[in-house]
This record gives C-alpha cells, structure tokens and sequence, in this order.
C-alpha cells in the first residue's frame, strides 16, 4: 500500500519503537533503539514510506532522533504501548488552530477495570492541570519550534 505524501506534511509523529495508525499527510517517524534486533525489517518492507531511524537505547534518544528529523510543524510523540481514542487527529487539529497553544496531551486511560486504575488517571490529570506536565504515555504533542 502506498500512501502519498505531501510536498509538506501537517503533523510528524514520532514513534520510539513502532506504531502503524496512519493516514495520507503525515509524516511518520520509527526510531529503533536497538540496530542489532533485525525483527522490524518485515514491518519496514511492508511500510516503506514510513521513516525508519535507528539511535542508541533510550526513549529520551529515539525521540530526539524522530524530532530532529521531523519536517511538519507539529510533533506528536506515541508510545508504542499508547494506543490513540477515536478523535485523536481532531484534537490535535483544534489545538494546532490555536496560535495561543504550544504543546498538548491526551488524558491518560490505564486498560483496566480496578479502581486503583480511576484513581492513578485522576491523579495524572491533577498532575498535567496543576503543573502543566504530562507522562509520556498519555501522547504529547508541540510545536517544532517550541522543541527546537
């Protein structure tokens, strides 16, 4: 399957190991932070049109690689363990509108029925209202000019 690509994407999404949600625009990004594990190169023959980095070990390194290559004007940061709720592009579209907004995030939804779980995701959300600091998991997005 080919998607095409635009002489300038709208969103670049950078993914620490890999994630293949995707639709024509955007511009995606997998970082492998292990160039020995050769158990990607079926998916990267499968989606060549998707950039595929390698760095050293380490989220904080895979991401920096994804931005530093990044074209778009905004940057999504995905977790290869995060999966997006229904929406998730119109949110991000609403936020980019807003020449006011530098950055933003998902509310964090743990995949479990416990309690325990309600009470971890409203302490999260405290957490990102007080302190405007999100986990990674809950998938950021900013500006690549704020980043840079």
């Amino acid at each position: 399957m080919s998607v095409s690509r635009p002489s300038h994407p709208t969103l670049a999404i950078v993914v620490p190991v890999w994630q293949l949600p995707r639709e024509a625009g955007d511009e995606w990004i997998v970082v492998n932070g292990d160039a020995r594990d050769r158990s990607l190169d079926p998916v990267r023959l499968a989606y060549e049109d998707i950039c595929w980095l390698e760095s050293e070990r380490g989220r904080g390194r895979q991401i920096a690689a994804g931005v530093a290559r990044a074209t778009a004007e905004w940057v999504l940061i995905l977790h290869a363990d995060t999966r997006l709720a229904a929406g998730w592009r119109g949110e991000v579209t609403a936020v980019a509108s807003g020449a006011s907004y530098h950055w933003g995030c998902f509310r964090l939804r743990l995949d479990s029925p416990a309690w325990q779980a309600r009470l971890i995701e409203q302490v999260v959300g405290l957490r990102v209202r007080l302190f405007r600091l999100p986990y990674g998991d809950q998938a950021m997005f900013v500006r690549r000019a704020t980043l840079e």
